[in-house]
């Protein structure tokens, strides 16, 4: 007799070996991971393709030490290594978890900020689900805020004080939460300013994968 487990963004390579490939079907619910995601986050904010992060030994320090669970866990870079938003000093790495029997199933976006002592933090990672979910909200939110203003309220920001919540913006902070069950995922967002809620909403994202054990 089968049952459905579904495969959320909590799922790593390593669980994975576990099970036995050959009771293992996979089905795709309306579109893979691998499609779109990415081009969509970097259009959005206006990121641009960059190397020159590769060639600063201090943000190369700083990278190995924060990838390495990434690189462990079997995520790959993508084709496109890295992109900087030069006027916020924000570095994004995309990184996918690819499975040779399901294709790409998650991916990581990692945010690196270059302070003004020329420093480099690491900032967050925010999977697949998480930016499906903020680019849902840019149309919404555009029509609330100044030209040029999305990355100051969507994008994550170092701060040396974290406070307990999804990530810190520029200008607030942004509460997201990411809901498993057996047939969906249900992503609710709430994006503050310093003091006040702008924006919340609640949705179901399409692209789930499920197998059959």
């Amino acid at each position: 007799m089968k049952r459905r487990v579904f495969i959320g963004n909590t799922l790593s390579a390593i669980s994975l070996t576990l099970l036995d490939s050959s009771l293992i079907q996979a089905t795709e619910k309306t579109k893979n991971l691998n499609k779109g995601l990415l081009e969509r986050l970097v259009e959005a904010f206006e990121f641009k393709v960059s190397d020159a992060c590769w060639s600063d030994p201090v943000f190369m320090k700083v990278f190995e030490e924060t990838s390495h669970n990434f690189l462990k866990s079997n995520y790959q870079f993508s084709q496109t290594r890295a992109f900087q938003l030069a006027h916020f000093n924000l570095v994004l790495v995309p990184m996918q978890l690819k499975v040779a029997s399901l294709g790409c199933i998650d991916w990581a976006f990692v945010f690196y900020e270059q302070l003004h002592d020329k420093q480099w933090k690491y900032v967050k990672s925010i999977n697949a689900y998480e930016a499906d979910t903020i680019l849902k909200s840019v149309d919404s939110l555009e029509t609330q805020l100044p030209e040029g203003q999305l990355p100051d309220f969507l994008l994550p920001a170092y701060v040396r004080e974290t406070k307990s919540l999804s990530y810190n913006t520029r200008k607030g902070h942004i509460d997201l939460k990411i809901m498993l069950n057996s047939t969906s995922v249900q992503a609710n967002i709430q994006i503050w300013n310093q003091s006040e809620l702008l924006f919340k909403q609640e949705y179901h994202l399409e692209h789930a994968l499920q197998m059959a054990v």
